[in-house]
């Protein structure tokens, strides 16, 4: 990552702002940063993200004999947030439509949007190497049909999952970071963020680069849970609706749905449970509105 050049920026930002010198920023970005690149390159962490969004929630009590079932079969990890962002994205993804999946993590919602956008490309982005090489991996079906997961330190038991044949030929991955996207100006119809917010060390410039990537009356779908840390993210840059965050003139609200649950495995016997906020943006331009003055070169005025 280009640590000094973002975080020259996001001293900049908050020298504007009047809240903390830019030597400052700079050193809180550069420790965000290195905290983070540690934690999502990290092989066991990973797997762990692997699990969520493709496997099931792992029981915490047997199915052996009269045992009781704590959890009943229906609830399953993050399935039900996946199937939910999928299928409101299905809403404006066509077959042409060039798409970017930001904070891609193992990929499963890239490999899900190219089966959308059969005659075009889509990309994934992520800053870890780690979740880019499992993503590959994963859409070229290298890792095949099951995967087995385990976490002894957090005493979460072995539970082999499926990983779905995606079939495409029309996805890649790419390792960048989403405050300084390495695409042109306008050259995505469809971007997809998704829980991305709040593990960067400034939204703002996600935002910014967002705005200048999409296309003109192209879409972004958005979901966030506003689960803010300070080694992610300094509390300057919280915020608790993505909406107030947006431009009112560029950005109009298409669709919104509250409260689809993110459930995952911290230890076996205990689930955390965040609730996803999610959104439906289209970017729109503002009309070019000609000067009166220039119609005076023409007599047929």
């Amino acid at each position: 990552m280009k640590t000094d050049n973002l975080a020259t920026r996001l001293g900049s930002y908050t020298k504007a702002k009047g809240s903390f010198r830019i030597k400052q920023a700079q050193t809180a970005c550069a420790k965000i940063e290195a905290a983070s690149d540690v934690k999502y390159s990290d092989e066991s962490f990973v797997q762990k993200f692997l699990h969520r969004q493709f496997g099931k929630l792992i029981k915490p009590i047997g199915e052996q004999g009269n045992q009781l079932m704590v959890l009943p079969q229906i609830l399953s990890g993050c399935e039900v947030f996946y199937n939910t962002i999928v299928e409101v994205a299905k809403n404006y993804v066509g077959s042409y439509s060039k798409c970017l999946d930001l904070g891609c993590a193992t990929g499963r919602l890239t490999a899900e949007l190219a089966k959308m956008a059969s005659k075009s490309d889509c990309t994934g982005l992520d800053a870890s190497q780690c979740m880019i090489n499992y993503a590959d991996a994963i859409v070229k079906g290298e890792i095949g049909t099951y995967f087995k997961f385990e976490a002894p330190e957090s005493r979460i038991t072995a539970s082999s999952f499926e990983i779905p044949c995606f079939g495409v030929r029309n996805c890649n991955f790419v390792k960048a970071n989403a405050m300084e996207l390495p695409f042109r100006n306008a050259e995505f119809d469809f971007i997809a963020c998704i829980n991305l917010m709040h593990r960067v060390p400034n939204p703002k410039l996600v935002i910014s680069e967002i705005a200048r990537c999409l296309k003109p009356n192209g879409v972004l779908l958005v979901s966030n849970t506003y689960d803010w840390e300070e080694r992610y993210t300094p509390q300057e840059f919280w915020f608790d609706n993505f909406t107030e965050q947006l431009d009112a003139k560029q950005w109009k609200l298409q669709f919104e749905l509250d409260g689809i649950p993110w459930i995952s495995n911290t230890f076996n016997r205990k689930y955390t449970t965040a609730f996803n906020h999610i959104q439906v943006f289209r970017k729109t331009e503002k009309p070019y509105m000609l000067n009166a003055n220039f119609f005076k070169n023409f007599n047929v005025f």
